[in-house]
């Protein structure tokens, strides 16, 4: 059987690389813990060969059928589920990332990252865009973001809460203040958090009704927007201030952000509502 290829990966990633290869590590732990090291070497097994078919080895099929074969229905379902649960850890990898990579661009002060509020707002300055006519837009902008409602779609919110914790222990091991004791208590923490979620069904086992879904729709209105709101209209005043100079009286008088749901009003979305 081949090598895997092994994949350059730009510098600026290479922390990303380190997280993604950590919480895959204790991903593993947590597979040995919960059901033995036979578990690990399967899923080892079929991600490699699965890896190699994608690159076109000639052998790789065969060696992907091997570790499948004989699988009993619920060893599919670990596998199903391990590999689940390592690419949701990707996933919010991949978040604290894209933290990482605004707090460098932040920190650097020379160049306004791509796509935020500064360098959109050093773009409209650039175009001719006054700050009077910009404050006005701005006065009369009103956005509202509408969060929708499918039973096959929600997450669990015990699975959301943990995720989250697991985000905010990544978040602290960006700190280079940390010391050698914080830094074992937060992979400590993270490790028991991807236990809690391996050990909790990503959905239940009963059809969610609409009192799920909106428990689902809560914890992004109270645990994430209730947070970070706040701090987007802190940086949409900042960036008008560095590029147009005072902000105008009434500046963000009025609400730009609003948030609408589709939970209790959509009956294809849920058999379950009624009304």
């Amino acid at each position: 059987m081949s090598d895997i290829r092994q994949i350059e990966i730009p510098e600026k990633d290479l922390p990303l690389r380190a997280d993604v290869s950590l919480l895959g590590s204790l991903v593993g732990e947590v597979l040995v813990d919960q059901h033995g090291s036979e578990l690990l070497e399967r899923v080892e097994a079929v991600r490699k060969a699965s890896i190699l078919r994608r690159e076109g080895d000639p052998g790789s099929h065969g060696d992907l059928d091997r570790a499948l074969a004989g699988l009993e229905p619920g060893q599919v379902m670990l596998v199903i589920q391990a590999f689940a649960t390592y690419l949701r850890a990707v996933n919010l990898a991949e978040k604290v990332h894209r933290i990482r990579r605004r707090r460098v661009y932040q920190r650097q002060g020379a160049a306004a990252q791509p796509g935020s509020l500064q360098a959109v707002l050093r773009e409209l300055k650039a175009q001719g865009i006054d700050g009077d006519s910009l404050a006005d837009a701005i006065k009369a902008l009103r956005l509202q973001l509408v969060f929708t409602a499918h039973p096959t779609e929600a997450t669990r919110r015990t699975i959301q809460e943990k995720e989250y914790d697991i985000v905010l222990r990544l978040v602290e091991r960006l700190n280079p203040e940390l010391t050698p004791g914080e830094e074992r208590l937060a992979l400590r923490r993270i490790r028991a958090a991807l236990t809690s979620s391996w050990q909790t069904r990503l959905v239940p086992h009963t059809r969610p009704t609409v009192a799920d879904e909106l428990d689902n729709i809560l914890f992004y209105l109270t645990d994430i927007l209730y947070r970070v709101t706040p701090v987007y209209y802190e940086a949409l005043e900042e960036a008008f201030e560095a590029h147009f100079g005072k902000i105008p009286d009434g500046f963000l008088s009025d609400i730009v952000l609003r948030f609408g749901s589709w939970v209790g009003g959509d009956m294809d979305g849920n058999p379950n509502v009624t009304a």
